[in-house]
C-alpha cells in the first residue's frame, strides 16, 4: 500500500495581514486520510483480499466507490464494514462525511461515534478532527483539550491552530505564552506559517515580547519557505535598520522575492529603490 497522504480539505488558516488562526468556524476544519484512488483493474484483487477479512482492502474498495455520486452508497457500506475490522482511517472518513452529509444523511451523532472510535485507536488524525468536531458544536472546551492532545502529541496543524487561539483569544482567553509555545512547537516541524506569525509576535510590539534578532531569524525561516508576507516584513526590517543590521542589498533582495510572489507592497517599495 502507497504511503499515506492527507488532503486538507476546507482547511481555513489565514496568516495575510495578521490575521492569525481560524479565519471562521463556519469552516469545519476536517482533514481526512487518502491513498491513490485504485483503478477498476485493482477491483477483483481488493474484493479478493476484503473477503479474506482486510479492512484495508474494504477502505480502498470505499474510496473507488467515491469515485461517482451514483455510488456512494457502495463506498458508504465499504468503510462501515472496514472500520468493523478495525481500519482506522474509514472510521474518520465515515466521521468526516456523516457531519459534512456526503453520505445519504447528515448525522453529528454518526461522525462522533466514528471519530471516536479511531480516536481511540491513538490516530492523532483522528484525535484532531475529534476537537475540529468539538469546535463546531461550539463545545470549545473540549475542542481544547482534544486538539491540544493532537498538538502535544506532534501534530502540527493542531498546534498552528492552537497558536492562532490563544493569539486572537478566540473561543478562548488569550495567552501570549501559550500561542508563542503551541506555534515553536510547530516551527520546530518545520512549519513556516507558523516562523511568520513568531516572527510577527516578536516583531510588534504590542505583544509585549520584541525581540527583533528572533524576529528577523523567524521571518527568514519563513521567507526562505516561500512566505511572501515574510519575504516584505524581513525586506522592510532590512531597509529600515530595525533592530538589525540596514541592508539595501538584502532589502532588494527580499522585495523582488516578495514581488516574484505577487506583492503590490513590494513592488511600489522597489520603485523607490531601484
Amino acid at each position: 500500500m502507497n504511503k499515506w497522504k492527507i488532503v486538507f480539505l476546507l482547511l481555513t488558516l489565514t496568516f495575510s495581514n495578521f490575521n492569525y488562526g481560524i479565519n471562521s468556524f463556519k469552516d469545519d476544519l476536517l482533514l481526512i486520510p487518502i491513498d491513490d484512488r485504485p483503478d477498476a483493474g485493482d477491483l477483483i484483487h481488493l474484493e479478493n483480499q476484503f473477503t479474506n477479512k482486510s479492512g484495508d482492502s474494504g477502505f480502498l474498495l470505499g474510496l473507488y466507490y467515491l469515485k461517482d455520486k451514483a455510488t456512494f452508497g457502495r463506498a458508504e457500506e465499504y468503510f462501515i464494514l472496514s472500520s468493523n475490522m478495525g481500519n482506522t482511517h474509514a472510521s474518520i472518513i465515515l466521521g468526516v462525511f456523516y457531519f459534512r452529509g456526503v453520505f445519504s444523511e447528515q448525522s453529528t451523532k454518526k461522525a462522533f461515534l466514528y471519530m471516536k472510535i479511531a480516536a481511540k485507536e491513538k490516530n492523532l488524525l483522528a484525535v484532531h478532527n475529534l476537537g475540529a468536531l468539538y469546535l463546531q458544536i461550539q463545545d470549545y472546551d473540549k475542542a481544547v483539550i482534544e486538539l491540544t492532545n493532537a498538538a502535544t502529541r506532534g501534530f502540527s496543524i493542531s498546534q498552528n491552530i492552537l497558536g492562532g487561539m490563544y493569539l486572537k483569544g478566540d473561543r478562548i482567553q488569550k495567552d501570549i505564552k501559550k500561542a508563542i509555545c503551541f506555534l515553536d512547537m510547530a516551527v520546530k516541524q518545520n512549519d513556516y506559517k507558523a516562523s511568520y506569525l513568531l516572527g510577527m509576535i516578536y516583531l510588534l510590539s504590542e505583544y509585549h515580547v520584541q525581540n527583533k534578532m528572533l524576529a528577523k531569524n523567524y521571518l527568514e525561516f519563513a521567507a526562505k519557505s516561500g512566505h511572501t508576507r515574510a519575504m516584505f516584513n524581513l525586506a522592510t526590517m532590512y531597509f529600515d535598520g530595525d533592530g538589525i543590521e540596514k541592508s539595501r542589498e538584502k532589502a532588494i533582495y527580499w522585495f523582488k522575492k516578495a514581488e516574484k510572489n505577487g506583492s503590490e507592497s513590494a513592488i511600489e517599495m522597489l520603485k523607490t529603490l531601484l
